[in-house]
């Protein structure tokens, strides 16, 4: 199927694992689930490329036969049949990706064309399942809202793609920027907070200048700072930066500076932010929906004796330890 206005050619089973559901309401001779992932992939690509006016990964030089961006639907959500080898636990929402063909230079770092995949339901059934574990439900947010928080989310990567992936390290910001373009264009979906939550519960787990996915979903609270901070520009000037061949980390550093002040002073700022919250907020200070986010839980809580306490810690870059 190719969506209304020529930009994206999304393939899809009719019958067998991967199908969606054939509901066709409106009679058109397309399921209506495959109506909703062109109408918002479409949103994603007017919101990120025609608005705030990124680089577009469309057309796409010929990729996988024509120059729509190509969008793939299979059954993420589930996990696999436990026998399989590689096992697959289940619970993707989406995978951007590339192969060596999209690949258009490596100057200064690699860049390229790039394909979705995106779950065939979001099915509040779908079910996680580790290797001779207990299932668990593979979405906080199911149904066309998850649709629409993939569709912004993974077109965000397509869009990374083309500007560079920095080497040595990448996925933190990559991941923070995709989660972060969820909220702005879709606020009323709180899926976000499940990343946010796991990473309060134990923040020196999750040093923000170690590469990891799951670092990088939960920094998405970092973002939602520098949003409300600065403005939806500053990500743009990231990936500007990127594009220029500053590694990412440099690229976010340089793209503070532009707004007059450095990386240090609002990594600190920051910590006063996501200290205030839940309980902790206060009105008119911080998060503008500090009250309903969660509360960072502490690294040590130490009794104090006097006439002193001595504590040592060694840390990981941007790594966050409260200490009570």
């Amino acid at each position: 199927h190719i969506s209304k206005n020529n930009l994206f050619k999304i393939y899809y089973d009719t019958i067998g694992y991967n199908a969606p559901p054939m509901q066709d309401k409106d009679k058109n001779g397309v399921p209506d689930y495959i109506d909703s992932v062109a109408y918002y992939f479409e949103k994603a690509y007017f919101y990120q490329v025609l608005e705030l006016g990124y680089l577009s990964p469309i057309p796409d030089n010929m990729g996988r036969g024509s120059d729509h961006y190509d969008i793939y639907i299979w059954d993420l959500g589930n996990s696999d049949n436990p026998n399989d080898d590689p096992y697959d636990q289940g619970g993707y929402y989406g995978l951007t990706s590339t192969s060596d063909t999209d690949i258009f230079t490596y100057q200064p770092f690699v860049r390229a064309y790039s394909y979705i995949i995106i779950d065939n339901d979001f099915s509040p059934n779908d079910s996680i399942r580790t290797k001779g574990g207990k299932s668990s439900p593979a979405y906080k947010i199911t149904g066309i809202d998850a649709l629409k928080i993939t569709a912004a989310h993974e077109f965000q990567h397509a869009i990374q793609f083309m500007y560079g992936l920095s080497t040595p390290s990448n996925i933190n910001i990559m991941e923070m920027c995709a989660v972060a373009m969820e909220f702005n264009l879709y606020p009323e979906i709180d899926d976000y907070i499940q990343y946010v939550s796991n990473i309060f519960k134990n923040l020196s787990q999750y040093p923000f200048g170690v590469d990891n996915s799951q670092t990088g979903y939960g920094f998405s609270i970092f973002a939602k700072y520098l949003k409300e901070k600065f403005g939806l520009s500053i990500f743009k000037d990231l990936w500007n930066n990127v594009l220029e061949g500053y590694e990412v980390f440099s690229a976010l550093e340089k793209a503070i500076e532009k707004y007059n002040t450095n990386f240090k002073d609002v990594w600190t700022e920051f910590l006063f932010w996501i200290y205030h919250t839940g309980n902790r907020a206060i009105d008119g200070k911080y998060f503008s929906n500090a009250k309903s986010l969660p509360e960072v839980k502490f690294d040590k809580v130490i009794n104090y004796s006097p006439p002193a306490v001595n504590l040592s810690k060694s840390l990981r870059p941007l790594e966050i330890g409260f200490i009570r």
